[in-house]
């Protein structure tokens, strides 16, 4: 589904913004978002079949809502909404015809945009999304990070970013997160005089004892002996 705000003026498409919202999302949901404008439903099946014929495969969307900006989508969206807004018969194979190039057009953004689709169809998360994860990562070291906060953060399910995140880095989102919690607690270590618990709990371990284990089981060191070797 796709909602499409209104423009400053009719004779220009420069203020409208176009939002795409998730197969299977409440219409309630979308209509609550828009005061003017126009609302443009696609078929699942007929997006995944377009996905076919522009890709050679199938696509999984977003997770959540995606702004597109595009010059043609929003050209092809004004035509919709006038077509609507003429007081004549309403012609029904032109608006199709319009709506199928309006969803051929912001399936393309969505791959381009480097979002789910193009993670999906090139095997690994873009560069940008990659980024994302380790910025969030670090940010929120000694918190709980989930694989559902991560999909999120990159618009992705949490099956399609596990297979992916995988291929791109070779580990999957809990080994990465577990070895960046203790790089962090090496770091500490070394350069501070913290106590070892409280290193534990600023890298996001459970307790010194977990730490204690998972240093020594990714690093064959212990915290103590590692700040033992590090005084000499």
């Amino acid at each position: 589904m796709a909602v499409v705000r209104p423009e400053k003026s009719r004779n220009s498409t420069a203020g409208r913004t176009i939002e795409l919202f998730p197969p299977g999302t409440k219409s309630d949901e979308s209509y609550a978002r828009v005061q003017e404008g126009v609302i443009i439903a696609l078929h699942e099946r007929w997006l995944q079949a377009q996905a076919e014929i522009e890709f050679g495969g199938q696509i999984e969307w977003p997770s959540r809502p995606v702004m597109i900006d595009d010059e043609n989508a929003k050209r092809f969206a004004s035509m919709i909404q006038e077509e609507f807004r003429s007081n004549g018969r309403l012609n029904s194979i032109y608006v199709n015809s319009l709506v199928s190039v309006f969803g051929t057009i912001a399936i393309r953004q969505i791959y381009l945009q480097g979002l789910e689709t193009q993670s999906g169809l090139k095997g690994g998360l873009s560069f940008r999304n990659l980024r994302l994860v380790n910025e969030f990562v670090a940010e929120n070291i000694s918190e709980t990070v989930t694989v559902e906060h991560l999909a999120k953060l990159v618009n992705l399910s949490q099956s399609h970013f596990m297979r992916a995140f995988r291929e791109t880095t070779g580990q999957s989102p809990h080994q990465y997160i577990i070895s960046q919690r203790v790089s962090y607690a090496e770091d500490l270590v070394v350069k501070t005089d913290l106590p070892l618990a409280e290193i534990a709990r600023l890298a996001g371990f459970h307790s010194h004892s977990h730490m204690t284990a998972t240093m020594r089981r990714l690093r064959g060191i212990t915290p103590t002996a590692l700040r033992r070797e590090h005084l000499r």
